[in-house]
């Protein structure tokens, strides 16, 4: 395994697998198997052996009795310690409605979370964004939490074929780290 979240993970391997071939990935201990989907596979350079990307299947009672989370707990995951862990740290966004603003408070688009970490998000957006741009994020409140307003600046912006919107990578530059806390333990508490 190279890297892991609560939606996939990075696993190197000495046999290459197809992009969209289904896989199940078994651990001896913690909790059931877990279905799952190859995103990409490359070659590594000088090597015999293959890098692999694979995205969990949605199917949330799977999720709930996997190895995932009692994994990521035994690696050292948790909300409280978001930094030291930063590959594993990203909490899918489970279709939380969010706004690009301007600096001004013009809204570009609305969209969703796709996923958020302590540095950034990563959200859906109607129209495309130039990298570099910088811009206002609104996440809308959870339960008793209230919005999230953050500051950032665009990482990468691009299209994506199922969604036909954009997927917008972005770093915060501003943002309440107390509050992107509480919605991201409010997030991890829906996986």
């Amino acid at each position: 395994m190279v890297n892991a979240s609560l939606t996939g993970l990075g696993v190197e391997l000495e046999s290459k697998l197809r992009k969209r071939q289904s896989v199940v990935i078994h651990r001896d201990e913690l909790g059931g198997p877990v279905d799952g989907t190859v995103l990409w596979c490359r070659a590594l350079k000088g090597s015999n052996r293959f890098q692999v990307g694979i995205a969990y299947k949605e199917d949330k009672e799977m999720l709930r009795n996997s190895w995932i989370k009692p994994a990521l707990k035994e690696l050292g995951f948790t909300v409280g310690r978001i930094n030291e862990k930063r590959a594993l740290t990203r909490v899918p966004g489970h279709h939380r409605r969010s706004f690009l603003k301007s600096m001004a408070g013009d809204t570009y688009s609305t969209g969703e979370v796709l996923n958020l970490s302590i540095g950034g998000a990563l959200v859906d957006s109607e129209v495309e964004i130039p990298k570099g741009h910088q811009l206002k994020l609104k996440v809308d409140p959870i339960a008793n939490i209230p919005e999230l307003i953050a500051v950032a600046r665009v990482k990468s912006c691009k299209r994506n074929p199922k969604s036909r919107k954009y997927d917008c990578g972005l770093e915060f530059l501003e943002v309440d780290e107390r509050l992107l806390r509480k919605h991201m333990a409010s997030l991890m508490q829906e996986c």
